[in-house]
């Protein structure tokens, strides 16, 4: 089979750890992993160029969709139906999905809102008696802000949603909540740190905990840990991977379950692969993020980028390598 037109998924299965950490006696504002001692475990299955059906991890918006109603079902842009139609070429509606429950999202990161090119929206669905249904467009507020959308987490009434080209050059990832069908942008995440552009590159959304990626972050890649407390949101941790280096992309995808964190790095070369990729399991142990393991494909070959896209859902990890 040709490499150019092949996309590999690898599934993981994930053992839960039962071993005790202590808590530190304040949880420190950055956090680096330094426990690499254990061995790196291999994919336990593979799908080549198929769908991946499962209730809760689908790789696209599409499939989401269809799998839920039990049919084929088709989003299109919204420019596509009269019914909320607003879209245009190039809006790159789908340049992100999430969803959960009977709430789903889509990006558009190109979306032009009035004489801004490229502010980007993203566009809200709710399935009521068994049908989707269009909810609410939603636009980050401030006129510099750019490429809303290119990121989408959902949990609950909270949505998640980043945007890499901000009026700071560093990106940030904007929180919304849902009260009786209404969304409310309810507060801009940044981080702390500047150097680089790419923050909020991926998002991942706990009940309340936000995680956010920055492949281009400390030259290999960081995630970025925000918490809220009664509705006020701070940034509390900072996780890298010790063994990284420069330009592995630590945190180009995250996804998070529970006390489960997974976190791609897919320019990572473990064991002098270039760009094999890899990626990074994090338990939550009293607060703080404790890597159980690293994640590396069986075989896989130069430039797999092996951790491009990532899911969760229990003891099941699965990761995209989309050049294998």
């Amino acid at each position: 089979m040709p490499r150019m037109i092949c996309i590999a998924l690898v599934v993981v299965m994930l053992a839960v750890s039962t071993r005790m950490h202590s808590q530190p006696a304040e949880a420190p504002s950055h956090t680096v992993i330094r426990d690499l001692r254990v061995e790196p475990k291999r994919a336990s299955a593979r799908v080549t160029q198929g769908k991946f059906h499962s209730e809760r991890d689908l790789a696209s918006f599409q499939q989401a969709m269809a799998q839920s109603l039990g049919a084929q079902v088709k989003i299109a842009n919204p420019g596509a139906d009269d019914t909320f139609g607003d879209g245009a070429e190039n809006d790159f509606f789908g340049s992100a999905v999430a969803i959960h429950g009977d709430t789903a999202i889509a990006g558009a990161c190109g979306d032009d809102i009035g004489l801004l090119s490229d502010k980007g929206s993203a566009y809200v669905f709710v399935r009521v008696q068994g049908r989707w249904q269009f909810q609410a467009k939603l636009v980050a507020d401030g006129p510099a802000e750019g490429r809303f959308g290119c990121s989408i987490a959902v949990h609950g009434d909270t949505a998640l949603i980043g945007a890499v080209e901000t009026s700071q050059s560093q990106g940030a990832a904007y929180v919304f909540t849902r009260v009786r069908n209404a969304w409310t942008q309810k507060a801009k995440l940044t981080k702390r740190d500047v150097g680089s552009t790419k923050f909020a590159y991926s998002v991942a959304l706990g009940a309340d905990t936000a995680l956010i990626g920055d492949p281009e972050a400390r030259s290999n890649g960081a995630v970025y840990e925000f918490v809220q407390d009664n509705g006020v949101w701070r940034e509390r941790t900072t996780l890298i991977a010790s063994d990284g280096a420069r330009g592995d992309g630590f945190g180009f995808a995250v996804a998070t379950e529970g006390a489960s964190l997974l976190v791609g790095a897919p320019s990572n070369d473990p064991e002098n692969v270039v760009n094999q990729g890899s990626a990074y399991v994090f338990r939550k142990h009293n607060d703080s993020w404790v890597l159980e393991t690293k994640l590396t494909a069986p075989n896989a070959p130069t430039t797999s980028f092996f951790g491009y896209a990532v899911a969760l859902s229990g003891q099941t990890a699965l990761i995209g390598a989309p050049s294998e």
